[in-house]
C-alpha cells in the first residue's frame, strides 16, 4: 500500500510540473501557449475556408450580376466548404463589391461596408450570439489588373455570450484546458502582469488576453485536490480489501479475548474505508458528492450492521444467559415474556422514529426516494436510491440483532403455544411502542408495516440460516432477495409520507409565498434589471449607431443585446426592450410574449434617470397591469435616444412553472426558484371570484365547491383541501386575496 501512495503522489508531483509548471508564473506561460495555439489553430481552418473564393472573381462578379445559377453554385460551393471546415467554423459567407451579401451558410455577423470593402484582415466581431474570430479575403477578378470583385468572410465562435452587435468587441470570459481567460480587442496593459497580446496570422495585433491570479490558483488547488483524491481512494480501497482477511482470521478466534481484537479491528478497518471514501469525493470536488457519500454511509451501515449479528453469534450468548437464569427458577419463566417484550417495543420504536431518522440522514437535495418511474440514467440519483435501500436493511438488520439477543439468545426450547404467545406479546408490545413513539397518527400507521416485517423477519431468522447453509441454490437467492427487499417494501408507507411532506413543506414555504409576493417581486426584478441595464456597456453606442426603418419589421438585434444582459432573460419575464431615436421613431425592439406595437410609435424620455409607473395594458381580453420604465440615454448631458422597458404580471413567469412556449423554454436560464425535480407534478391555478379560471399552468383546473369557495370567502387564512375530480384526488393549498383565489396542488 505504501508503494501505491508514493506512485500515486510522484506520478502527480511529476504530471503538475509537465501539466502546470512549477509555479503560478510558469501556469500562466502555459495558459497563453494554450490560447495561441487555439487562435492560430482557428485562424489556419479560417484562412482555408476563404481560400477558395479568393480567387473565383468571375463566378462573384456573376452573382452580384444576378445570375441565379451563379448565386445557387456559390451556395453550393460554400456548404461544400462549410461541411469539410467542420465545426470549428460558424459561418461563411461571399459579398460583392458593393458589401451586399450574395451567398452564405450559418448565421453571420453584420459587418459594417467599410469592413466589408476594407482591405485582407483577422479581427474580432461581436454578435448577439458571442464574440467571434472573422478572416475577411478579398476576392480578385483573373484578369484586368486583378480588380477586386468582392469578399469572402469566414467566422469562428470563440464564446456563447452575446455581446453587443455592430459595435466594437468588448472582452469576453473564455473557458481554457487549465484556467479561463478573458478575451477581448487590443487595450493597453503596460505593467499589468496577467495580461499579454495575442498576434493573428498576418503579424498585426489580434486582442488582449487577461487570465487572473485567483483562476490560476484555482486550477492548482484542483489538480492537487485530484491527486490527494486519488491517495485517499487508494486508502479506502486498500481498508476495504483489508475486511476480507480480518472477517476471515475472526471467524477462526479461538478466544473471547482475540474474537474482540479482531472483531474492533475490521469495524476499525471499515470506518477508515468510509472515512477515505468521503476525503477522495471532497478532495477531488466530485458532482454530486453528497449522493455519493450517503451510499459509502450506507455500506459503511449494513457492513457494521452484519458485524454486529455475527458477533452476537459467534459469542455464545445464550450460553452464558441460560447458565445465569438457571439458577434462578423464577428468572428462566419470566425473562422469555420480558425478551419478546422487549423485542417487540424494539422494533416499534424504531419503525416509528425511521421517518425521523431518513429525515436526518437523507439530505434535502437526494432525490424523491418514494419515485420509482423510469428516468435518464443519473449516477448520482441511481446511488441515492441503493443507499435507501442498504439504510433500510441495516436499519432491519439492526433490529434482528436486538431481536436475536432479547428472545431466541435467552431461552431454550419451548412448546409451540409458549412460541405462539411471546409471539403476540411481541407484536402487542410493538404495536404499543410504535403509538407512544410516533409523533402523529398518520406515522403510526406507516410504522406498523415496518415493525410487522421486522418482527417477522426475527421469527424467521433461524430457518433462513439453515437454508444459506443447507438449502439448495435457488432457495439462498430467495432468502437474501427478501433479506433486501422487504426492509425497503415495509419503508415505502414511510418514505411517501415523508415525500408528502417535503411537497406540502415546499409548497407552503416556497411556492405559495412566491405566488402571495409575485407583484412585490416583479417590481424588484424590474429595478434590478434597470441597474444591470445602467451598467452595460455599449448602451448609447447601439442607440447612436441604429437607423429606425422606413418598412418593413423593427430590427431586433440591439434591443435583444440589452435585454439578454439584464435578469429579464435570465427570469424569462414578460417583457420588451424598445431603443429609440432622438426624434422619438423606434429603431429596435424585442419582446418576449408582448404583441408588437406599430413601428412609427413614437416616443420620448425627457430625463436621463429612470422613470417608473404602472399602466393598464391594452393586449389582453382581461385588464393586466403593466410596468413602464423609460429613460433617456444621454452622452455629455446630450440625449441621443431613450430606452424603454416594459414589464407585464403573468403568473406563466413564476419560477416554479415550465415554460408554456417552447421558444421561451429555450430562452430560459437557470435562475433562483427554478423547478426542482421534486415539482414536476405541481399545478397551479388562478380563480377570479366568480371560480372561472384566469389561469391554468397545465391540464384542467380544479371544481371549486359551494362549501369550499364559501370557506375561501370567510377568511384570508391558507389552508389545505382534498379535491376529487373525475376520479382522481389531489390535494391542493388554497389561497386567496382580494383580486383572485390562487391553487396549487398535485394528485395523490
Amino acid at each position: 500500500m505504501l508503494a501505491v501512495i508514493v506512485a500515486v503522489a510522484g506520478g502527480g508531483w511529476l504530471l503538475s510540473r509537465q501539466q502546470l509548471g512549477a509555479t503560478v508564473e510558469a501556469t500562466q506561460a502555459r495558459v497563453e501557449a494554450d490560447l495561441r495555439t487555439r487562435l492560430a489553430d482557428l485562424g489556419q481552418a479560417l484562412d482555408g475556408a476563404v481560400r477558395p473564393f479568393a480567387t473565383q472573381g468571375i463566378p462573384v462578379e456573376t452573382a452580384a450580376g444576378g445570375a441565379a445559377e451563379a448565386v445557387a453554385t456559390l451556395f453550393r460551393q460554400i456548404s461544400a466548404v462549410h461541411a469539410a471546415t467542420g465545426p470549428s467554423l460558424t459561418a461563411l459567407t461571399v459579398y460583392g463589391a458593393d458589401g451586399a451579401p450574395l451567398a452564405w451558410e450559418g448565421r453571420p455577423a453584420s459587418l459594417p461596408a467599410a469592413r466589408v470593402t476594407g482591405p485582407a484582415a483577422s479581427f474580432l466581431v461581436s454578435t448577439p450570439l458571442g464574440l467571434r474570430l472573422a478572416r475577411l479575403e478579398p476576392v480578385l477578378h483573373a484578369s484586368g489588373g486583378r480588380r477586386r470583385v468582392g469578399a469572402v468572410v469566414a467566422e469562428a465562435a470563440l464564446s456563447t455570450t452575446g455581446a453587443a452587435p455592430g459595435v466594437s468587441a468588448s472582452p469576453v470570459r473564455m473557458p481554457g484546458r487549465l484556467a479561463p481567460v478573458l478575451f477581448g480587442p487590443v487595450e493597453p496593459h503596460a505593467g499589468d502582469p496577467t495580461a499579454f497580446d495575442v498576434i493573428a496570422s498576418d503579424g498585426l495585433p489580434l486582442g488582449t488576453a487577461r487570465v487572473s491570479r485567483g483562476d490560476l490558483e484555482a486550477a492548482r488547488r484542483q489538480w492537487w485536490g485530484r491527486v490527494c483524491g486519488l491517495l485517499w481512494a487508494g486508502a479506502a480501497v486498500w481498508l476495504a480489501l483489508l475486511w476480507g482477511p480480518l472477517a476471515d482470521w475472526r471467524d477462526t478466534a479461538r478466544t473471547r479475548g482475540m474474537l474482540v481484537i479482531l472483531t474492533l479491528a475490521t469495524a476499525a478497518a471499515g470506518v477508515g474505508a468510509w472515512g477515505g471514501a468521503v476525503r477522495a469525493l471532497e478532495a477531488a470536488e466530485v458532482a454530486g458528492a453528497s449522493s455519493y457519500r450517503l451510499l459509502a454511509t450506507a455500506l459503511l451501515a449494513v457492513s457494521l450492521a452484519a458485524l454486529a449479528v455475527g458477533t452476537v453469534e459467534r459469542w455464545r450468548v445464550a450460553r452464558t444467559v441460560r447458565a445465569r437464569l438457571a439458577h434462578s427458577r423464577l428468572r428462566a419463566r419470566v425473562a422469555p415474556w420480558l425478551a419478546a417484550a422487549l423485542a417487540g417495543s424494539a422494533a416499534g420504536a424504531l419503525a416509528a422514529r425511521h421517518a425521523g431518522l431518513i429525515d436526518w440522514v437523507l439530505p434535502d437535495t437526494a432525490v424523491d426516494a418514494a419515485r420509482l418511474a423510469l428516468a435518464a440514467f443519473d449516477p448520482g440519483r441511481l446511488a441515492s436510491a441503493a443507499a435507501s435501500l442498504l439504510l433500510h436493511a441495516a436499519a432491519f438488520v439492526l433490529v434482528l440483532t436486538i431481536a436475536r439477543v432479547l428472545t431466541h439468545l435467552v431461552s431454550g426450547r419451548m412448546r409451540a403455544p409458549h412460541r405462539a404467545a411471546r409471539g403476540l406479546v411481541a407484536v402487542a408490545a410493538a404495536v404499543t411502542a410504535a403509538w407512544w413513539w410516533s409523533p402523529a397518527t398518520a406515522a403510526f400507521w406507516t410504522a406498523l408495516p415496518m415493525a410487522a416485517a421486522g418482527l417477522g423477519m426475527g421469527a424467521a431468522w433461524d430457518r433462513a440460516r439453515r437454508i444459506l447453509r443447507h438449502g439448495s441454490q435457488p432457495a439462498r437467492l430467495l432468502v437474501l432477495f427478501a433479506a433486501l427487499a422487504l426492509p425497503s417494501l415495509s419503508a415505502y408507507p414511510s418514505l411517501a409520507a415523508r415525500t408528502a411532506r417535503r411537497h406540502q413543506a415546499a409548497i407552503e414555504q416556497d411556492l405559495a409565498q412566491q405566488v402571495a409576493h409575485q407583484r412585490m417581486n416583479l417590481q424588484l426584478f424590474l429595478r434590478e434589471a434597470l441597474a444591470e441595464i445602467d451598467v452595460a456597456p455599449g448602451l448609447a453606442d447601439l442607440v447612436a449607431a441604429a437607423d429606425p426603418v422606413a418598412v418593413g419589421p423593427v430590427p431586433a438585434d440591439a434591443a435583444f443585446h440589452v435585454w439578454s444582459q439584464s435578469s429579464l432573460s435570465s427570469r424569462r419575464l414578460t417583457s420588451s426592450v424598445e431603443l429609440y431615436d432622438p426624434s422619438g421613431r423606434v429603431v429596435s425592439r424585442f419582446a418576449l410574449n408582448l404583441p408588437e406595437t406599430a413601428a412609427d410609435q413614437a416616443w420620448q424620455e425627457t430625463s436621463c434617470g429612470w422613470e417608473l409607473f404602472e399602466e393598464v395594458s391594452p393586449f389582453f381580453a382581461e385588464e393586466r397591469r403593466l410596468l413602464h420604465a423609460g429613460r433617456a440615454v444621454c452622452v455629455n448631458g446630450r440625449t441621443i435616444g431613450s430606452v424603454v422597458v416594459h414589464v407585464v404580471l403573468d403568473y406563466g413567469n413564476l419560477p416554479f412553472l415550465d415554460a408554456q412556449n417552447p421558444y421561451v423554454g429555450l430562452l430560459r436560464a437557470t435562475a433562483p426558484g427554478a423547478a426542482r425535480s421534486d415539482q414536476e407534478d405541481v399545478a397551479f391555478v388562478v380563480y377570479g371570484w366568480s371560480r372561472r379560471p384566469l389561469f391554468v399552468s397545465g391540464g384542467e383546473a380544479w371544481p371549486i365547491s359551494e362549501p369550499l369557495f364559501a370557506r375561501l370567502a370567510a377568511s384570508r387564512a391558507a389552508f389545505w383541501a382534498t379535491i376529487d375530480d373525475r376520479g382522481v384526488s389531489s390535494d391542493v393549498y388554497l389561497q386567496n386575496d382580494r383580486g383572485a383565489i390562487y391553487a396549487i396542488g398535485y394528485p395523490r
